[in-house]
């Protein structure tokens, strides 16, 4: 037993000085972090929204609205329109982010203050995705990368490499944190919300349409999980699905049916708004904020 142990111990000791040592170049040559980590874009405003909502988490007790989704929220939910000023709400969404990747998000909320009301954006064409591509954006895009918000959205996706992004970038931006990056088409215009600036589609084609959907068990896992600390709170947990093109039809667990859900697609945005058969250019996210906040209240 105490010679397994050693070489246990030595393995560990080989692994982390094996692992650092594949880490280091990355920090002398941008070269080398792009080919194995990735390098950090501006795209999807990442860099900028959760240092924002980490201030707001400091700042406020409350939060009244609370978005979570993948891109089809960040880009078509902006609180600014939605709410006047004294409504905290936040729009938290990334992008592909899966309610696996969104628990973690949720839960850091939840930790310093109280959310009143909770909106999903459900998305089913990214359902049976492996969350591992949001949860990289929040690696690489990311000074708070070190917090233990990010350690569990990175250990959800169940991915070794995404573990070890993970090591590698709380180290990175702990000695060099990130500068503030903005898009050059896109417009992040705060609160979460990023304006988009691109050219309408010349028409909206659907490749695939994606019928009686179910969540994969992780997602499920986290949805409970953030039904249940939400309304223990006397919170309320709203799904929304977004006003996409192609989206048809999903199913839910009986134990989740008392959810409310709206459905963004009665919301009837001209195709002349739409830059693909998912996202709407600003304008569009703009009229459809509008029509949201009034089916929330």
């Amino acid at each position: 037993m105490g010679k397994l142990v050693k070489e246990i111990a030595l393995f560990i000791v080989f692994f982390a000085l094996a692992g650092g040592t594949l880490m280091l170049p990355g920090f002398f040559h941008d070269g080398y972090e792009d080919a194995f980590f990735g390098s950090p874009r501006a795209g999807g405003a990442t860099n900028l929204r959760i240092p924002e909502f980490d201030s707001l988490l400091i700042a406020e007790e409350t939060i009244d609205y609370l978005f979570v989704g993948s891109s089809t929220c960040y880009r078509g939910i902006d609180p600014s329109v939605m709410f006047e000023d004294e409504v905290i709400a936040y729009n938290l969404c990334s992008s592909s982010q899966q309610i696996m990747n969104a628990r973690p998000l949720v839960e850091w909320a939840l930790d310093h203050t109280q959310v009143k009301h909770l909106v999903i954006d459900i998305h089913p064409e990214i359902w049976p995705l492996s969350g591992v591509e949001p949860a990289r954006d929040h690696l690489r895009n990311n000074n708070l990368v070190g917090n233990e918000t990010f350690f569990d959205m990175a250990a959800t996706t169940g991915d070794p490499y995404t573990m070890y992004m993970w090591s590698y970038f709380s180290l990175r931006r702990h000695f060099e944190p990130l500068e503030p990056m903005h898009a050059k088409r896109d417009e992040y215009l705060g609160k979460g919300f990023v304006y988009s600036n691109n050219q309408p589609a010349d028409s909206l084609v659907c490749e695939e349409m994606f019928e009686d959907m179910n969540l994969g068990w992780k997602d499920l896992k986290a949805l409970r999980s953030l039904v249940e600390s939400i309304e223990s709170q006397g919170g309320k947990v709203t799904l929304l699905v977004p006003p996409v093109k192609c989206l048809s039809s999903f199913e839910l667990p009986e134990d989740l049916a008392h959810l409310k859900v709206i459905d963004g697609r009665e919301c009837q945005i001209p195709d002349s708004l739409y830059y693909d058969e998912n996202h709407m250019i600003g304008a569009g996210a703009h009229l459809y904020s509008a029509w949201l906040a009034k089916q929330l209240k």
